[in-house]
């Protein structure tokens, strides 16, 4: 008896020889944030990782006017502490590394024609640049509490010029000390 009763079913989810053919499923795709899926252009945010509660985030809209941030996180979610305007030329942050005391950051810039700066950010107070003349790029903090910076190229600079290599920065004087000399950095 269970046999005619399965042959009965399976008949009736099968459509048992229906003539008439059904539209295929329709099937949803999601458009990832940045990538042109064929439609219109979508906004693309993106957050640096976050480096003992800071992170930089940047949107970048369709129409090119990107607004870039530093963020600290608080219990209530996301604080800005660094907005672009307070930089003087047109890019987004990077990213953001604060110092072992957490009261000042080494943030990496990237700037017109994707050349990257670095900047020692006092909380509360306007980024300063540590190489103007020469792109550089955030690699940490030292233990005895100096901003560690790689430059790739040689600059002339008025506190003494640069050649490749990693430097230790003094973040009040902003005073320089090659830490380890490096190769040239590869032309664009």
């Amino acid at each position: 008896m269970r046999w005619p009763l399965m042959i009965v079913l399976v008949a009736a989810v099968v459509g048992c020889g229906d003539q008439q053919k059904s539209k295929p499923a329709a099937v949803q795709t999601t458009c990832v944030e940045g990538i042109n899926c064929g439609g219109a252009a979508q906004t693309y945010r993106h957050c640096s990782s976050v480096v003992r509660g800071f992170r930089a985030c940047t949107v970048f809209p369709p129409n090119g006017s990107e607004r870039t941030r530093i963020e600290r996180r608080a219990s209530s979610g996301w604080v800005t502490v660094v907005r672009p305007h307070d930089v003087p030329i047109s890019g987004w942050w990077r990213r953001a590394i604060p110092s072992p005391d957490r009261t000042m950051l080494l943030g990496q810039w990237s700037g017109d024609c994707e050349i990257q700066t670095t900047y020692l950010i006092h909380l509360g107070k306007r980024p300063r640049s540590i190489f103007s003349q020469a792109e550089s790029f955030a690699v940490g903090w030292s233990k005895d509490g100096r901003a560690r910076v790689h430059v790739t190229d040689e600059a002339k600079d008025p506190r003494g010029d640069v050649r490749p290599g990693i430097y230790r920065i003094h973040p009040r004087t902003l005073a320089h000390t090659l830490e380890r000399s490096l190769a040239r950095g590869p032309a664009c």
